[in-house]
């Protein structure tokens, strides 16, 4: 398993955007089944859409840019912080 270290706590590698690499807010699902800041991976669906989708950060292949919210990584994410 891979981690960050921070001044004071390590901090678990699942709760980094992989197109950011920061720590996530508002963490959404994607249909690639990755896990992504939604404020990046709007921006990132914004540059690549394409006709049929948009191409994964992640695989490249096309997918919709449908996401829902990951409220278990969130509440995580959120206990980690405090």
């Amino acid at each position: 398993r891979d981690y960050f270290r921070t001044s004071t706590a390590v901090l678990p590698e699942e709760y980094c955007c992989p197109i950011t690499h920061a720590v996530m807010k508002d963490p959404v699902l994607a249909e690639d089944g990755y896990t992504y800041e939604r404020v990046a991976f709007e921006n990132w669906c914004s540059r690549r859409r394409e006709s049929y989708g948009v191409s994964s950060p992640m695989t490249r292949k096309l997918m919709r840019q449908d996401v829902i919210p990951n409220l278990a990584l969130r509440s995580l994410i959120e206990k980690w912080q405090v």
